[in-house]
């Protein structure tokens, strides 16, 4: 075995420097829901979410179906993700039942990222609030800074 790395036979050990943290952010990328329209962007991100999903779209209706309380029909799901039927935009609560029902958390961040806001676990809320008061802390100091300067005659 070399020194500082793993042996060339060892298949078990992963190599550290190609580990990267998952992202605390899901969205989709620009190309894989770029429309014209927001329902369009609505439609793609539907259509990604199921295609993505390891269950089919009657097992995807039933466990909305079941979120909600109420029928959410296999063919629903298809007119959600069809362009042309403009007349079937879902609901926030569907969207809501459909993230659920397929794990994909992306779709729950295409309203907030138009606003620079972001969807993210609970778990990093946290990390979030250290780094507001990092920046309130660095701002007041700045203030202080200049309320010193004017105070003592300096500006």
């Amino acid at each position: 075995m070399k020194h500082g790395g793993k042996d060339k036979h060892d298949t078990k050990t992963g190599d550290l420097l190609s580990w990267e943290p998952k992202p605390p952010v899901k969205i989709y990328s620009e190309e894989q829901v770029r429309a014209a329209t927001l329902q369009t962007r609505i439609c793609h991100a539907i259509t990604l979410a199921i295609k993505e999903s390891p269950l089919g779209r009657k097992d995807i209706a039933a466990k909305m179906s079941k979120f909600l309380g109420e029928e959410v029909p296999k063919n629903m799901l298809d007119a959600y993700t069809s362009e042309a039927r403009t007349d079937h935009n879902i609901s926030h609560a569907r969207l809501i039942a459909l993230a659920a029902a397929t794990g994909d958390m992306r779709l729950l961040s295409i309203g907030p990222e138009m606003f620079d806001h972001a969807v993210i676990e609970k778990r990093y809320l946290g990390a979030v609030k250290e780094a507001m008061c990092e920046a309130a802390i660095e701002d007041l100091k700045q203030q202080k800074s200049q309320a010193r300067k004017t105070w003592k005659g300096w500006s």
